[in-house]
């Protein structure tokens, strides 16, 4: 937050490392590091942002 991201600003670019735990002790099949299992938001200006999301459903977990 805060800076401004270029056009190609990637959502896993910044990112060093990813722990997901399920409560259920099932493994997370949806494949993290495939940029299409991600969704960005952008917000410019002064408090220019980048939001990205990655979402796992129950159809996620094996």
């Amino acid at each position: 937050m805060g800076r401004f991201a270029a056009d190609n600003y990637s959502c896993l670019q910044e990112i060093d490392s990813i722990l997901v735990t399920t409560s259920s002790n099932k493994v997370v099949i949806k494949d993290i590091l495939d940029l299409n299992n991600w969704t960005k938001e952008s917000k410019g200006g002064r408090n220019a942002r980048e939001d990205c999301t990655f979402i796992i459903n129950d159809e996620d977990l094996q």
